[in-house]
C-alpha cells in the first residue's frame, strides 16, 4: 500500500454501521440526524436496494459546513472536507479525495432531477460515524468524540387508509392508521373538529395499529395526526380525501335584521345553509327574491342574504335547493310585521257550515258555507277533499270591520276506500298583494238512511 493509500485510509478510518439497512415500509419516512440535529430535506431520503440514499447538497452543507460545487456539463459535484478536496461524478461508484479514487458498493443516482448518493459516501469521506436506528427508522451521524444526547423520539405514520372514500352525508368512514412505536396519540381532523383514534395493538416490529370512525358531512381533505402528545406542534400528518354526496340542501338558520318595521323600511334576511345549497330564494306572496351568497366557513356552511322593502305585513317563505336531480328543497319561514298594516294582512275570523255533515253516498250538497274575514281579504275559496276549488261569493251588505263570504251548491262526498268518519274542507283567504291564510273546517260523514 503506497503512502497515498495509507493517508486516505487514515482519513476515513471510522466506524460505519450503515453498510445496509433492512427493508422498511414502502411509505415509511426515513430521517437523518447529525450531532443530534435533524437534517431537513426538500426531498426525503430513500431506501433503495437496502441502501440509504440521501440528497447530496443538503447533507454536505449540514455535515461539512461547505457549499457544494456543481458542474452541470459533467454532472460532477465537489466540496472540501477536513482540508481535502473531494469530487464525485453522479452515476459512478468512485469518490476522488485529492484525486485519489475510493470505490463504494453503490453508485449515486438521479431521481426526479435530484442527485441522491449513498450516505456512506459523505460520512466516510467527512470523517463521521453512522448508525441505523431500526426501531424509529432514522440515521444518526456523529463525529468521533462528540458525546451528544440521542435525538428526541421521532413519530412516523406508516399508513392511513379509509375503508371508503365516497359516502353519503353522515355515513361512517373507518380510518385505520399504522404508526411506529413512538406514537402515543393519534387523531383525525375533519368538519372543523378533532376525533381521537383508538389504539388496538403492536406487532413484533413495534408497529402500532389505531382506528377512528368519522362521519363527514361534506367533501373534504381529512388530516390524520400522530404525536407523542395531543399537540399539533411537532406532530406528523397524513391526508385522506373523502367525497361526500350531500345532494340535499339544508337551511341551518334564518334571521332578519328587524322583524317589526315601518312601511317601506329596509329588511335584510340572512340564511345559513349547508354546503349542498346552490340556490336560495324567498317567496313573500307578492314577490320572489333571490339571495346572494356572501361567504363560506371552514365547515362548508354558506351564508346568504337578501334585502327588500315590505309595505304590508308578510310571511316570507325561504327555500334552498341543491339543483340536483336527487336533491330536495328545504324551506323555512319568517314573519315581518309592518306597523300600521296589521289590518291589511288576511285574517279568517269565523267559519260556519250548515249542515256540518254529508251523507256517505254523496247525495247531499253544502248550501250554506259562510266565512268571515277582515277587510284586507279580496279573494276567498275552499278546497274540498277531492282537491277541487270552489270560489266564494262576497256578501255586499257586509259592514263594520269584517267581510262576509259564502259558498253554496258544493257536493261533498266520502272518498272511496276512506275509513274515516270525517274529512276537512280547507278555506283560503288572500289579500290584494298575494298574502294568504287558511283554515281547516271538519265535515262529518253520516250514514245514508236505509230504505
Amino acid at each position: 500500500m503506497n503512502w497515498r493509500r495509507k493517508a486516505l485510509c487514515a482519513l476515513i478510518a471510522v466506524t460505519v454501521c450503515l453498510a445496509y439497512v433492512p427493508t422498511v415500509w414502502a411509505d415509511q419516512v426515513v430521517r437523518v440526524f447529525f450531532n443530534g440535529n435533524e437534517i431537513r430535506y426538500d426531498v426525503s431520503p430513500q431506501i433503495i436496494s437496502e441502501r440509504a440514499m440521501v440528497p447530496i447538497r443538503f447533507t454536505i452543507e449540514a455535515i461539512v459546513g461547505e457549499t457544494m460545487g456543481w458542474d452541470a456539463a459533467t454532472q460532477t459535484l465537489s466540496y472540501r472536507a477536513n482540508g481535502h478536496y473531494i469530487t464525485h461524478r453522479i452515476g459512478e461508484k468512485f469518490v476522488y479525495v485529492d484525486s485519489v479514487p475510493v470505490e463504494f458498493p453503490t453508485p449515486s443516482i438521479i431521481i426526479d432531477s435530484r442527485a441522491l448518493v449513498p450516505i456512506r459516501m459523505i460520512a466516510e469521506t467527512s470523517g463521521c460515524e453512522v448508525a441505523w436506528d431500526a426501531a424509529n427508522y432514522y440515521i444518526i451521524i456523529t463525529r468521533p468524540g462528540a458525546h451528544l444526547p440521542s435525538p428526541m423520539p421521532v413519530v412516523t405514520i406508516n399508513s392511513a387508509v379509509a375503508d371508503k372514500t365516497a359516502v353519503n352525508t353522515g355515513e361512517a368512514v373507518l380510518v385505520t392508521v399504522k404508526t411506529n412505536a413512538n406514537a402515543q396519540n393519534v387523531w383525525i381532523h375533519y368538519d372543523s373538529g378533532d376525533t381521537n383514534a383508538n389504539f388496538h395493538s403492536s406487532d413484533a416490529h413495534g408497529i402500532k395499529t389505531w382506528s377512528v370512525t368519522c362521519h363527514p358531512s361534506r367533501t373534504q381533505t381529512m388530516t390524520v395526526y400522530a404525536n407523542t402528545s395531543h399537540s399539533v406542534t411537532g406532530a406528523v400528518t397524513r391526508n385522506l380525501d373523502v367525497s361526500v354526496n350531500s345532494a340535499d340542501a339544508r337551511i341551518i338558520s334564518l334571521n332578519a335584521n328587524e322583524t317589526t318595521v315601518n312601511s317601506g323600511d329596509e329588511v335584510v334576511l340572512t340564511v345559513r345553509t349547508n354546503s349542498a345549497a346552490s340556490y336560495v330564494w324567498a317567496d313573500t306572496g307578492a314577490n320572489t327574491y333571490n339571495f346572494r351568497r356572501r361567504s363560506t366557513d371552514n365547515s362548508g356552511n354558506q351564508t346568504w342574504d337578501m334585502t327588500f322593502y315590505p309595505r304590508t305585513t308578510v310571511n316570507a317563505i325561504v327555500y334552498a335547493s341543491a339543483r340536483s336531480s336527487n336533491g330536495t328543497e328545504a324551506s323555512d319561514n319568517i314573519r315581518i310585521t309592518v306597523r300600521g298594516s296589521e289590518s291589511e294582512y288576511p285574517v279568517i275570523s269565523f267559519t260556519s257550515v250548515n249542515p256540518g255533515n254529508v251523507l256517505d253516498d254523496g247525495s247531499e250538497r253544502i248550501n250554506n258555507f259562510t266565512i268571515t274575514t277582515n277587510k284586507a281579504v279580496t279573494y276567498v275559496y275552499i278546497v274540498d277533499n277531492q282537491g277541487k276549488y270552489h270560489e266564494a261569493d262576497f256578501k255586499p251588505d257586509s259592514s263594520g270591520s269584517s267581510l262576509e263570504w259564502y259558498v253554496n251548491g258544493v257536493r261533498l262526498k266520502k272518498l272511496s276506500g276512506s275509513g274515516s268518519d270525517s274529512f276537512d274542507v280547507v278555506v283560503y283567504a288572500e289579500n290584494d298583494v298575494g298574502n294568504r291564510v287558511n283554515k281547516a273546517v271538519p265535515i262529518k260523514i253520516m250514514p245514508s238512511p236505509k230504505n
